[in-house]
């Protein structure tokens, strides 16, 4: 039995930590957005991006979905209890400080994760020639013995 099976590319499915929903991305609008159905089955879809979205992801919690629109980490409150219900999302920064990328380049491979509390994001930063610095220590264990 098959979920969901439109003509559109539907990727990236994450379950609520219930079990109750599921998160996917599409691109039935023309460009990529987050949506939420209930699982395995059930009635109503609902649209979480406003502006294009990709890479959705849930809380811990189940109460906030994330996922990137553009360049920017996005989050929306949700609740799940009974109905589902979504509010507005929130802007929580750009790629460009943190030196990560999160543009459309057709990459499904996550580049981010939320921890359990939901107050921390892990992001996968670019490394550049300017931002990449290796120091190579040669006998560094002598140098340990010799502050003994």
């Amino acid at each position: 039995m098959s979920f969901l099976q439109t003509q559109f590319q539907e990727a990236l499915p994450t379950l609520s930590p219930d079990g109750k929903y599921v998160a996917y991305q599409s691109n039935k609008s023309g460009t990529y957005e987050i949506y939420v159905k209930p699982f395995p089955v059930g009635k109503g879809e609902w649209t979480i991006s406003d502006n294009g979205g990709r890479h959705p992801l849930w809380s811990r919690q189940g109460d906030e979905i994330f996922y990137i629109e553009k360049n920017t980490m996005m989050a929306v409150p949700v609740t799940i209890k009974q109905t589902f219900s979504r509010e507005n999302p929130q802007k929580l920064f750009s790629g460009e400080p943190v030196g990560s990328l999160f543009m459309d380049d057709g990459d499904f491979r996550p580049h981010y994760d939320v921890s359990a509390d939901g107050q921390r994001l892990v992001v996968v930063q670019n490394a550049t020639v300017e931002t990449s610095k290796r120091t190579v220590v040669q006998n560094w264990f002598r140098e340990f013995e010799e502050r003994n």
